[in-house]
């Protein structure tokens, strides 16, 4: 799904869901609170709405 460049954010906490879907939060505590098994990393790549987020080239992202 393609997302505008300004809906991208930079940053954040991932986390894996109760179905193993990867999922970015604005915070460590609310990552935490979301995830299946508690465990959060950091992540620093850019997200879309809650999901990490791949640059194509002309300038949108999928």
């Amino acid at each position: 799904m393609p997302a505008e460049a300004s809906a991208v954010r930079n940053g954040g906490y991932g986390y894996l869901d109760k179905n193993g879907i990867f999922h970015i939060e604005s915070t460590e505590e609310r990552a935490k609170a979301e995830s299946k098994t508690g465990k959060v990393v950091s992540y620093s790549g850019p997200t879309t709405y809650g999901y990490p987020a791949v640059p194509r080239n002309d300038g949108e992202y999928d």
